[in-house]
């Protein structure tokens, strides 16, 4: 794909001037689509690596803004400084950088991003937040009388 494809991608999303800094600044590039038998949905596979570990940065900032605007309708938003994920009504969406090198992967799940973050022998990926389970013994019981004084207030 190289420079020319992710200019074209980025202007897409962002504005010409960004979308030219960074894809002036990649080095290398894989990029693989695969469909699934059953649905035929198309999975993106994409490995970049950059000129420099800010340059990474800047790319995960813009890309992530990028993912952002060509997902308008997203769920189970997860950001951290080297990661990105949330998911869509047909599949997942995740961003990772880990020194000058990011990954992206659309259409998939967690799971396989997952397997493919080690097997690149990368940190393990940051879990996602954990709904607090209700606990009936910590319930506090209000009296009518409570809520009444709580309402006026």
């Amino acid at each position: 794909m190289g420079e020319f494809g992710w200019r074209e991608i980025l202007q897409q999303f962002i504005d010409k001037d960004g979308a030219a800094s960074i894809a002036e600044a990649w080095k290398a590039i894989t990029t693989s689509v695969y469909e699934h038998k059953q649905s035929k949905k198309l999975v993106l596979a994409t490995r970049l690596s950059l000129s420099s570990d800010e340059t990474a940065a800047r790319f995960f900032g813009r890309y992530s803004e990028a993912l952002e605007k060509k997902y308008a309708e997203r769920s189970h938003l997860l950001r951290r400084p080297n990661f990105f994920s949330f998911d869509t009504p047909d599949a997942s969406v995740f961003l990772r950088c880990v020194a000058t090198d990011c990954i992206t992967l659309e259409g998939a799940d967690r799971k396989v991003f997952a397997q493919w973050n080690s097997d690149l022998k990368w940190p393990p990926l940051p879990e996602p937040p954990q709904k607090p389970e209700a606990d009936p013994t910590k319930v506090a019981l209000l009296r009518p009388s409570s809520v009444r004084a709580a309402a006026s207030r």
